[in-house]
């Protein structure tokens, strides 16, 4: 009885480590801002992934970094952040709609798909499908939007989701299985569950060993 308390206790102890492991590289993960310390020299202090300058107004760039969306209005002069309600997640893509160039749609690598019906003054949110965990780059053909993912390409064409060319597995549930083990079926809305679970998780794991060192010594 005694050896089998002490081979839970070690065991406990080793699987604390794991979840301590999780739990935080989940929480920076969700915020990679986060990991950003000091200043940075550079005039532009993020790592930009994506430009794409507009086709009727040459003099306006678009800014795709690792820490959310921005523009310029003269062709890289000066820059500021696009306002957009959800965390500052990596650019992947920037389109704009050649048939209507007011129209401009950005790709975001944490499961979102955003879209401006005029020039990037407004921003809208477009529902994707979980299984869309991760967004590559987004295009347009006659019957709607591609969109291209880890799962792979997807027309979205109002409400509905056509597949086009599927990669990896097509099981359904192994896809909506991932997405809550990943935590991108959180993002963006409820993203702050996923953190709030994850700092219990850390609290309850030191607790736990701070109580079990405790108990050892007396």
């Amino acid at each position: 009885m005694l050896k089998m308390r002490k081979w839970h206790r070690v065991s406990g102890l080793i699987a604390a480590v794991f979840i301590l492991n999780l739990s935080i590289t989940g929480l920076l993960l969700n915020h990679p801002n986060w990991l950003s310390f000091g200043s940075s020299d550079s005039r532009f202090p993020h790592k930009i992934t994506h430009t794409l300058s507009h086709p009727s107004s040459p003099s306006t760039l678009w800014i795709g970094t690792k820490k959310g969306l921005y523009v310029s209005r003269d062709s890289g002069k000066t820059t500021s952040k696009v306002p957009l309600r959800h965390p500052d997640f990596p650019v992947t893509d920037i389109f704009i709609d050649p048939e209507s160039p007011s129209h401009i749609y950005v790709t975001f690598k944490n499961h979102l798909l955003v879209q401006s019906k005029n020039n990037g003054r407004t921003w809208s949110r477009i529902s994707t499908p979980d299984s869309l965990e991760m967004l590559y780059s987004i295009s347009k053909d006659s019957e709607g939007l591609l969109v291209t993912s880890d799962d792979g390409i997807f027309r979205l064409n109002g409400e509905s989701v056509e597949e086009v060319l599927r990669s990896g597995s097509s099981s359904k549930l192994y896809h909506t299985l991932r997405a809550l083990h990943t935590g991108y079926i959180f993002a963006p809305a409820l993203i702050w569950l996923h953190d709030f679970s994850a700092l219990i998780m850390v609290f309850l794991t030191l607790s736990g060993v701070v109580i079990y060192l405790r108990q050892k010594r007396r």
